[in-house]
């Protein structure tokens, strides 16, 4: 349908450039004749202004198909040998200004301005729709280069625009070569900047595309505390299903991650990310985790289980308690982060272990009371000599809890004595707003005490 009626048009422009030139209105007879034409085939809302036409080319402005939201085309120039077009043999066709919007509905994802033009399954056994090496055959050209346009995706998690260029060749071979300028991707968690993205593709022998994908630069600014990223991968389409996957790493390779990427144009619940997996340095060690879902439209929470590596246990106290309890040594262990739809996250149930042993020095005045025996925790605690710590996180609601569990001893104090200590450090930011504290010596209980 696409090629005959393209064919057809151009025949009619080309009858009408030899007539220009004995008839001067002959433009606009030809605009409503083309316009009756397809209007008979059924395509509504289409406007368009013809610039020129040649023996061997034409070249038609200001086109827009659709109502509410148009596909819009700045500029479409098509070469052509007279003597071949009848047979519907062109050559090149150059557009210039294409305006694309792909938007999300409750029956998945479509591309604005282009109902009735392509073919329609006529039931549901056809299969999801028009595949896209059908959708190049259909198309009548040898070669088509996009220059100066734009690309808008308007989803419920993501919104971008994307401007672009492309060309696609049809013979020897059938490859597509696509590169996206810089852009700024925005969704609920964050804006990212991207740099430039480059594309190459091409049909398998079961007609499905494949080929491969790079990013030059991925920036998430002040939302995520992240060096510039670069990424690189390989893509594939087959029916409705989209998939990329890659790599993304920062120039020193010390930020890593792995991930597939599924978006299905026709159930859009359906679409997800995998992380195969991902670590970074954090606070002197690491963080990495590895599995996690994240479908794109997103209605609940996402459970991220985080394995924390050799993390300075100073760094951590200080960024907890607002530089208010200084340690030596490293913890490791497991804490699952929970990120919430619209980008919060909430830390769940975990733990954390020092390595080895180390030093925790708390200052008196963070823990109120006047009895001998708070007077003696203050004291120990403000030069602890651990050999134990073991630190248990829970979120209730917006607090979080943090349960020290200590084993060790202050030189100077009771007699250098080994003693178990358990503190709970509660409040919005563990700002001591409440603390639980427990001493026992060993083997016997010396001190329960709660304060409040």
């Amino acid at each position: 349908m696409i090629k005959r009626l393209f064919i057809l048009i151009l025949l009619i422009l080309l009858l009408g450039g030899i007539g220009a030139y004995f008839l001067v209105p002959w433009n606009d007879v030809l605009e409503r004749r083309i316009t009756a034409f397809l209007q008979g085939r059924g395509i509504e809302n289409v406007t368009f202004d013809i610039d020129s036409v040649g023996l061997h080319s034409a070249t038609i402005k200001d086109i827009a198909i659709g109502a509410d939201n148009p596909l819009v085309l700045q500029s479409v120039t098509v070469q052509y040998d007279p003597r071949e077009l009848a047979n519907g043999n062109l050559q090149d066709i150059s557009l210039s200004g294409l305006a694309v919007k792909i938007l999300q509905t409750e029956e998945g994802w479509s591309i604005a301005g282009t109902e009735g033009i392509l073919p329609k399954k006529e039931k549901e056994s056809d299969g999801p729709g028009l595949a896209l090496s059908d959708i190049v055959d259909l198309l009548p050209f040898k070669k088509v280069e996009i220059k100066d346009s734009v690309l808008d995706i308007i989803g419920s998690s993501v919104q971008t625009s994307l401007p672009f260029s492309l060309t696609l060749t049809k013979a020897p071979e059938t490859t597509l070569a696509m590169t996206v300028n810089a852009s700024n991707l925005t969704s609920p968690a964050s804006d990212v900047a991207l740099g430039i993205v480059h594309i190459n593709a091409k049909p398998d022998e079961s007609r499905n595309w494949a080929g491969d994908w790079s990013l030059e630069s991925l920036d998430f600014g002040e939302a995520l505390p992240l060096p510039v990223l670069a990424a690189k991968g390989d893509l594939s389409y087959a029916g409705s299903m989209f998939t990329l996957k890659g790599n993304v790493e920062d120039a020193v390779k010390t930020h890593k991650a792995a991930f597939e990427a599924l978006v299905d144009t026709a159930d859009s619940s359906k679409s997800k990310m995998t992380v195969a997996n991902v670590s970074f340095p954090f606070k002197g060690g690491s963080v990495s985790s590895k599995n996690i879902v994240v479908p794109f439209d997103r209605k609940k929470n996402v459970t991220v289980a985080l394995t924390v590596r050799k993390v300075s246990l100073d760094d951590l106290m200080q960024t907890l308690t607002q530089g208010r309890v200084s340690a030596t040594g490293t913890v490791s262990g497991n804490i699952p982060v929970i990120i919430r739809p619209d980008g919060s996250y909430t830390f769940g149930k975990g733990s954390l272990k020092a390595d080895d042993k180390g030093l925790l020095q708390m200052p008196g005045e963070l823990i109120p009371g006047d009895t001998e025996q708070m007077t003696l925790v203050r004291q120990i605690l403000e030069n602890l000599h651990y050999s134990i710590f073991s630190a248990g996180v829970e979120t209730s609601g917006q607090n979080m809890t943090v349960r020290l569990s200590l084993e060790g001893n202050n030189p100077g104090v009771y007699g250098g004595r080994a003693v178990k200590l358990n503190v709970n450090l509660t409040g919005d930011v563990l700002d001591f707003i409440r603390q639980n504290a427990m001493l026992i010596t060993k083997p016997e209980q010396l001190l329960k005490q709660e304060i409040r």
